[in-house]
């Protein structure tokens, strides 16, 4: 029974791939079994979501991933630089909030989804937020010449 418990585990594991951040609990409905690891789990999420790191916390732990990986480069060659990092508070509350990290950088538009992928383990290592899905919004900064057309219109 552990072996084939297991080998289900390991395939759905390579077929919800998506889902890494989702805990796996093989329970038997016919049988009763392991119920009460669902509950348990899902108190966890619970737990994981109303706390949060704060931003401090949060901004070290990216910088944390940043210096120990290389840096983000697009294909012109320049360098994404996070400039800050925070939570978006949600409009509307829910049971379980998403946690939504806004990044500002200074070249938004170089950050790629795998670099996102190793922000987000590195947050996963050090903030107990098993089950929960990230949400990104990166915000870069604006050009020059665009902060002066935005003042002349302005006027």
């Amino acid at each position: 029974m552990k072996d084939r418990t297991e080998e289900l585990l390991e395939n759905a594991g390579r077929e919800f791939f998506f889902l890494r951040h989702a805990p796996m609990i093989p329970v038997s409905a016919k049988e009763k079994q392991f119920l009460d690891k669902v509950f348990k789990a899902i108190e966890r999420v619970h737990h994981g979501a109303k706390n949060p790191p704060g931003t401090g916390v949060l901004n070290r732990m990216l910088q944390k991933a940043i210096a120990s990986s290389p840096a983000a480069v697009g294909r012109s060659g320049s360098s994404f630089n996070l400039l800050y990092a925070t939570f978006r508070k949600e409009d509307e509350p829910s049971a379980i909030p998403v946690p939504n990290i806004v990044l500002f950088a200074n070249r938004a538009d170089k950050l790629q989804e795998s670099y996102l992928r190793h922000l987000e383990s590195t947050i996963r290592e050090a903030w107990p937020a098993e089950g929960l899905p990230f949400q990104w919004t990166i915000r870069g900064k604006e050009k020059k010449a665009d902060l002066k057309s935005k003042k002349k219109k302005g006027r």
